[in-house]
């Protein structure tokens, strides 16, 4: 039951980002015109490119934060959060330089 809940709520986070990124699409190339399309896409690649390096410690967390709340495991949310951005810091810090 729960793969099939993960499945469900996979395709639909699918399809909002498909409309949605069809929607921005359709918004820049009526309001920058096609010349301002490729200042745009390597903008949005740019972005992108700079999610290579997430460690995903953050979002990874954020299930185990949410689950251990109901519970108020305040001391385990502690745990997760410091280890969370110690690993944050870890992977940024020798970027930022």
């Amino acid at each position: 039951m729960t793969q099939k809940k993960n499945l469900t709520f996979s395709l639909c986070e699918f399809s909002v980002i498909v409309i949605t990124q069809f929607t921005i699409f359709r918004l820049v190339a009526s309001n920058l015109g096609i010349a301002e399309i490729g200042v745009w896409s390597i903008l949005v690649s740019s972005i992108q490119m700079s999610k290579l390096v997430d460690p995903g410690a953050v979002a990874g967390s954020l299930k185990y934060i949410s689950l251990l709340s109901m519970k108020n495991d305040k001391r385990s949310i502690e745990g997760y959060v410091a280890s969370s951005l110690f690993l944050v810091f870890i992977v940024y810090v020798p970027i930022l330089f």
